[in-house]
């Protein structure tokens, strides 16, 4: 009979030739080697599917996979999911780059405390030109996290942090029973985490950065809409709401108003850091006006990681 592996690791990645090489070389010289990696091409259309081949010629703990079209790094994941095997799935992404005690920590973790359902990190950002920032988000740095999943999901809800999406470790039998919601805005992730903590799993984040995730053009991309990033939040908190009424679970409705405007406070002040003179304090003061403690709380983390 075949071993089966202790940790799955799924990795979705789309037109990434020049730089996943990177990502891979990554997990595979981690100090834990009990491992499968299942990589995704979500239909790419230059040479990633290429590249993936020459690796995984070099390598039999690879195993690749290919979407039938170009679905979103969501439902890429997904099927990386449903063909893991491991008792631990671990998320990668295909830009990043794991520390080399990564799967490990992660899995002494997860091992030792049965109670916790999935076990992540901060992370570091790496520019284009390889300067290594602070760990992120600061909130997590410098506050313990939370142990009840109700409080997890309060402080996510209302935008107080994100837990890093590709530092995370999740126990199998956790991960298969809701997996990452097919939508194609930014954030899924996140929505994912709420999920898990509305149904009372318990989470937890190792005190250091397993991750250096890199900051380049994509990020920059992704970022530079922000009506496009405004609605895809609005969206989230709205299909969440939705989940939770579905699943007949009442006890988080009072944050949804405050949930909805913290939204808005955010869009307020990024948009008054792309403008000037009298348009940059009309946004800030309509934040400000909206949700002061938010405000203030925001623009304090914006400020750790400029001048991190």
């Amino acid at each position: 009979m075949e071993k089966l592996p202790v940790v799955s690791v799924v990795m979705a990645t789309y037109n990434r030739r020049n730089i996943i090489s990177e990502a891979v070389e990554s997990i595979l010289n981690q100090t834990f080697t009990d491992f499968e990696l299942i990589i995704i091409d979500d239909c790419s259309h230059d040479e990633t599917w290429v590249t993936l081949e020459g690796l995984a010629s070099l390598d039999k703990r690879i195993r690749l996979a290919q979407t039938t079209r170009n679905s979103g790094c969501n439902i890429a994941r997904n099927v990386g999911i449903d063909l893991s095997r491991g008792k631990y799935i671990a998320i990668a992404d295909d830009d990043d780059l794991a520390k080399y005690n990564r799967l490990e920590l992660q899995v002494k973790y997860l091992e030792e405390h049965k109670e916790f359902g999935l076990a992540g990190s901060t992370v570091q950002p790496i520019s284009k030109r390889g300067k290594i920032a602070s760990p992120y988000p600061d909130s997590l740095v410098t506050n313990s996290f939370p142990d009840n999943p109700s409080k997890v999901f309060e402080d996510l809800y209302l935008g107080k942090y994100v837990i890093p999406n590709p530092a995370l470790m999740f126990r199998s039998i956790v991960l298969k029973k809701c997996k990452y919601p097919a939508v194609n805005y930014n954030g899924a992730d996140v929505t994912l985490t709420l999920q898990l903590a509305a149904l009372g799993v318990r989470m937890a984040i190792i005190p250091e950065p397993l991750v250096m995730m890199r900051q380049g053009t994509d990020h920059i991309q992704m970022t530079s809409d922000l009506n496009r990033v405004h609605l895809g939040r609005k969206r989230r908190i709205r299909d969440i709401s939705e989940w939770l009424r579905g699943h007949h679970i009442h006890s988080f409705d009072h944050l949804y108003k405050q949930a909805l405007i913290n939204v808005k406070v955010k869009q307020c002040i990024e948009k008054s850091l792309r403008t000037n003179g009298l348009s940059r304090c009309f946004y800030y003061l309509n934040a400000f006006w909206l949700s002061p403690k938010y405000c203030l709380l925001f623009t304090y983390s914006i400020i750790l990681r400029r001048f991190s």
